[in-house]
């Protein structure tokens, strides 16, 4: 098994890439040091007192004997026990431990019992010791069901929590004997890939956060905020002026931070800010979702702001077209990934960008005149107000 099964069994879920990233990596760290440890810690959870002592007594055994002996403990991910299939399984000798892995979803009470059974009809005379380990705060309804229905089995299931781990992987760090070992860092990165999904528990008020810089750049997010609401606010009078409109939908458009999902940056402001309007010459339907917008955008290190124009669902010959017409007039543009044969495109002329050297700032008349550019560059594209040519035919005389 390796730190990438979820890639090789083409498993995408953020659920199965963290079963995966988590127990992949345990699974090729030294045993003693660190696997052995880590089991010892998930086994004190177990209410059944005997299993707890022998599975413990049996750990020690293995601790205490030769190397080659340690190969008897291995880890399996998404083993298949008749049509079920626990997340992870773990072999040592006379015991299958088996952990069922949960990050946002929900376990049910027959998801567990028939795991539970399938694993104990081909376990023969190893006993099974089942773990729902999951984020939740509250003690899992799932569990007390589970234990219900199975009844005899009831002190062999138990409910684990995701910072229950990032604690045991912190007590484990702590081993004198995985110092300056490639098992320590891999373990700083588990530790840290828990963090950043917050589980873990509180570890108290740190003075770093309560700094200058900290407060500086707070202030400098309300400064950014402030100027785009102005922004707002004057494009509001000229907007006749401008011959743009409302869109139907916001005006403002904000990417909500969601911590939620494992790709997105653990954030407290939106990532990015858009003021969006429409021409209103606009007629065609093809135009009908487009927009022109103003952005900032906040998820590079660098500055970036831009004045642009975005329009959904279009095919790759019609991207190719318009793609070409931008950088006859110099403009920047980009494609979305294709979702059923059509992509949005964006042209856009940045007014800050990447390591620009221009500190002076974007005045509102450069933004106006940049709006103004991207509009006309729309029209001349889309054809929009010219007139229509008349047909020069003779009258039909009669």
């Amino acid at each position: 098994m390796a730190i990438f099964e979820a890639e090789h069994q083409n498993r995408t879920t953020s659920e199965d890439l963290l079963t995966s990233r988590i127990f992949g990596a345990l699974s090729v760290m030294d045993k003693r040091n660190v696997l052995i440890p880590f089991l010892r810690h998930l086994i004190k959870v177990s209410q059944d007192d005997q299993l707890k002592n022998n599975i413990d007594n049996t750990l020690n055994d293995l601790s205490a004997k030769k190397t080659s002996k340690l190969d008897e403990l291995r880890f399996i991910l998404w083993e298949h026990f008749g049509y079920r299939c626990p997340d992870v399984y773990i072999h040592i000798p006379k015991y299958l431990i088996v952990i069922e892995v949960k990050e946002h979803t929900k376990a049910t009470s027959d998801q567990i019992v028939e795991q539970y059974n399938s694993v104990k009809g081909k376990a023969g005379k190893n006993e099974v010791a089942y773990f729902l380990l999951t984020n939740d705060e509250e003690d899992s309804q799932a569990i007390a069901d589970a234990k219900t229905k199975l009844k005899h089995y009831a002190t062999k299931i138990e409910w684990v929590k995701w910072k229950q781990v990032w604690k045991w992987l912190k007590d484990i760090l702590k081993e004198k004997e995985i110092a300056d070992t490639t098992d320590e860092r891999l373990l700083n990165d588990l530790i840290q890939l828990l963090e950043d999904k917050e589980m873990m528990y509180a570890t108290g008020i740190k003075p770093a956060w309560f700094t200058k810089d900290v407060a500086t750049s707070i202030e400098k997010i309300n400064d950014l905020y402030r100027e785009l609401r102005l922004i707002v606010l004057d494009f509001r009078l000229k907007l006749d002026e401008l011959e743009l409109k409302k869109p139907e939908k916001d005006l403002l458009d904000f990417e909500k931070p969601n911590p939620k999902k494992p790709s997105d940056e653990q954030v407290l402001v939106s990532p990015w800010i858009q003021i969006r309007y429409r021409d209103k010459k606009w007629r065609k339907t093809s135009l009908k979702n487009a927009y022109l917008f103003i952005l900032a955008d906040l998820t590079l290190q660098e500055p970036d702001f831009s004045v642009g124009f975005y329009t959904p669902d279009k095919s790759d010959e019609e991207c190719d077209d318009l793609e070409a017409s931008a950088r006859e007039k110099v403009l920047d543009h980009w494609r979305d990934p294709p979702k059923r044969g059509k992509r949005g495109i964006g042209i856009c002329k940045y007014l800050l960008n990447g390591s620009s050297n221009n500190k002076n700032s974007v005045t509102m008349t450069q933004l106006e005149e940049s709006l103004k550019e991207m509009r006309d560059f729309v029209r001349e594209y889309y054809k929009i107000g010219e007139k229509p040519r008349i047909s020069n035919k003779s009258k039909r005389r009669r």
